[in-house]
């Protein structure tokens, strides 16, 4: 039997025409219906693509899944640090067999930059007047590794140097240097004495001339909390 490809009719196999339509019959359009050719599917194409992304999306995810938890080791080089009262910044080394680390914790007066194999810790001033202590929680996989940090709320030293004047009777400038853990030291000075151009580094003192005949003693008294430092004025007198 043949079918025609024009009506759809079926006619004896010996027929070169349809019977029905007159259509020429020829070897193409008589083929059987059953080895024609299925349409294209792109709706079946897009659903195999997504099959073999979701695939690779769950291998993926399963490497790095084991990736991140492989660490079996995460050490820090500093147990702890404690900060003066105004502030400062210290490098913690970051030794581990992981992928990566993340921080998952820090207090707010901090400032924490990170880098490979480090993390790099800037602590603000603190003006609270009260110590204070909190911790950074640095974690790899499952492992877990905890810096206790602490800060000062109050200055711990003050030095000045030098700490002795002798002067002559003409007025003149010193310069002082000093170092303080603290933030703003106060000042206090004989009535022949004035302090100007405070650092954090140092300060001036001038010393104003001695019109008397006698020798005179002054101080200089530097404190913060409570620390003080003291520079003691040798003026001769004129004669």
């Amino acid at each position: 039997m043949k079918h025609c490809n024009k009506c759809g009719a079926t006619v004896q196999a010996n027929m070169n025409f349809c019977t029905n339509c007159g259509n020429p019959l020829t070897a193409t359009n008589t083929s059987s219906s059953s080895n024609k050719r299925k349409p294209f599917s792109i709706g079946k194409l897009i659903k195999r693509i997504l099959i073999y992304l979701a695939i690779a999306a769950a291998g993926i995810g399963i490497w790095i899944n084991h990736e991140l938890n492989s660490t079996s080791y995460l050490t820090l080089s500093s147990e702890g640090t404690i900060f003066p009262k105004c502030g400062g910044e210290e490098e913690i080394g970051i030794d581990f067999d992981g992928t990566v680390w993340e921080l998952t914790y820090k207090p707010s007066w901090v400032t924490i930059r990170e880098y490979s194999n480090r993390i790099k810790i800037t602590c603000k001033p603190n003006t609270s007047g009260r110590d204070r202590q909190d911790h950074i929680t640095v974690k790899s996989g499952k492992i877990v590794q905890t810096l206790q940090i602490g800060q000062y709320g109050h200055a711990q030293y003050l030095e000045v140097t030098p700490e002795v004047l002798n002067c002559s009777k003409y007025d003149k400038c010193y310069k002082i240097k000093m170092k303080s853990d603290g933030i703003k030291p106060s000042f206090s000075c004989s009535s022949f004495l004035s302090i100007s151009s405070l650092t954090k580094d140092g300060f001036t003192i001038t010393v104003y001339p001695n019109y008397n005949k006698d020798s005179r003693t002054g101080i200089v008294i530097v404190e913060e909390d409570d620390v003080q430092a003291v520079i003691n004025i040798y003026q001769e007198g004129w004669e």
